[in-house]
């Protein structure tokens, strides 16, 4: 007869899985808000656009001068090629050739940097479109118009993952003995992998997927005895939002990882 698993009730509280503070890397006017709040966004979709107008007349400005330097370089080494030519037939000074040498060493120099500044300048124009860094739920903080320092520290936007949502519920140092026991290890980890969460909802519904523990806090909490542990669970419907109180179903077999139920 199969033992009987280790049952724990525990108070839990909903978390975002990962909140991102969404910033600008340049300054300037917010001409396009893309989004409104409470949308799910993915990543990489256009959250802001930012005046690129100067931008792309840096961008024009810096071809215009890379341009000029790739044309100084090819008259300098049409120089430096005649001038060696004439010094190998004796005909001119080899101080002119040397010289002629030197300075098409200079004028690809000069092509390297007028090279940098225009990535430099393409850079600055792609950061003028602002996209989101993670999948989640937006909340947008600026509206077109504000004027935005890259060096200021703004917050555009805020982005908060909820699917896979955390939950964090605290365990007792004691419950937490038994559960390694029970599982027949002594790593947290091996732990984790037989326990199958699940979770009763305020309105006292269970909720429809299970979760599974992920990671523990280091230490004891030493004014309560109790230890934090943050689950993963699938929130595909976005029932799960953060601040919710739940609470948290533990159930903890001996023996090999229990097979878990459809999430």
């Amino acid at each position: 007869m199969a033992a009987e698993p280790l049952n724990l009730t525990l108070d839990g509280v909903v978390e975002p899985r990962a909140r991102v503070a969404v910033a600008n890397q340049v300054t300037g006017i917010v001409s396009r808000v893309l989004v409104v709040s409470g949308r799910q966004v993915e990543i990489g979709e256009p959250l802001f656009e930012i005046d690129a107008a100067e931008f792309e007349i840096d961008v024009a400005a810096a071809k215009a001068a890379l341009d000029e330097s790739i044309a100084q370089l090819r008259l300098a080494e049409d120089v430096a090629e005649r001038q060696s030519r004439l010094a190998e037939r004796g005909s001119g000074a080899e101080a002119r050739a040397t010289q002629a040498m030197i300075e098409v060493n200079v004028a690809k120099a000069v092509v390297a940097r007028q090279e940098s500044a225009l990535r430099r300048a393409e850079l600055a124009l792609r950061r003028t479109r602002i996209v989101a860094s993670i999948a989640g739920i937006v909340r947008p903080r600026v509206a077109p118009g504000a004027f935005v320092e890259a060096e200021a520290g703004t917050v555009l936007a805020e982005i908060v993952q909820t699917d896979p949502i955390l939950v964090g519920y605290s365990v007792s140092y004691e419950d937490r003995q038994r559960s390694l026991k029970k599982a027949g290890t002594t790593s947290a980890r091996d732990m984790f992998d037989k326990i199958v969460l699940s979770l009763v909802l305020p309105s006292g519904e269970t909720y429809a997927h299970h979760g599974q523990p992920k990671f523990e806090s280091a230490e004891v909490d030493r004014s309560t005895g109790m230890l934090t542990t943050w689950a993963e669970f699938p929130n595909p419907d976005g029932v799960l939002v953060p601040g919710l109180t739940v609470q948290v179903l533990s159930a903890i077999h001996s023996g090999p990882p229990s097979t878990r139920a459809a999430q």
